[in-house]
């Protein structure tokens, strides 16, 4: 056995809990688009280094390395991160871009969005879904902003219970939509993840 593997096994005996932060791989910190917590890779992750920048890579990680999967919380935003394209009419993964998209108003951080004022946004915003990461994105102009919604958010947490994990964390309750102004009613992340998580 490894002193790696071993590590991780003493760690997870530990522990009462290990929340797995799989978000965050890609934002303004980079120079193109990438969605901040896609499922599962796209076919435009070619190095072996993209292929593991996603939440089934980053969970299967631990998972192989012997962590206790009923100690696994994924984690999951109810935020965003987005990006200023560089050139508004080539929006795909990996396009340049020059910075992070403006900021919003009540996170006021360029390059970072609430879901919540992802539902004020008017409809202009073009909506595309990703089959192959399973995650949404919209754009505006050169705006691009990559989220989690309901539907992504389902998939998650069906992905958890598959690998039989203990749970779920979430970055952050206050980026929720909780004044329901996205149409499902209040905090409908949060919801999601209750009604699905076995």
């Amino acid at each position: 056995m490894s002193k790696h593997f071993d590590y991780y096994l003493l760690t997870c005996r530990n522990l009462d809990m290990i929340n797995v932060m799989v978000y965050d791989f890609h934002g303004a910190f980079e120079s193109f688009v990438g969605h901040y917590a896609p499922l599962y890779a796209s076919s435009l992750d070619v190095t072996d280094e993209q292929k593991t920048l996603n939440v089934a890579a980053g969970i299967q990680y631990w998972l192989d390395e012997g962590a206790d999967p009923q100690k696994i919380n994924i984690g999951l935003g109810t935020y965003g991160r987005g990006f200023s394209l560089a050139d508004p009419n080539n929006s795909s993964l990996y396009a340049g871009t020059y910075g992070g998209s403006e900021a919003g108003p009540y996170t006021r951080e360029m390059g970072v969005i609430g879901y919540n004022e992802i539902c004020e946004l008017d409809s202009d915003w073009e909506y595309t879904w990703d089959d192959e990461q399973q995650v949404p994105h919209i754009q505006n102009g050169n705006q691009w902003l990559g989220f989690d919604d309901q539907k992504s958010i389902q998939l998650k947490i069906e992905f958890a219970n598959s690998k039989n994990l203990g749970g779920a964390m979430v970055w952050s309750l206050d980026t929720d939509d909780f004044r329901g102004l996205c149409g499902n009613g209040p905090y409908p992340i949060l919801n999601t993840i209750n009604q699905y998580l076995n």
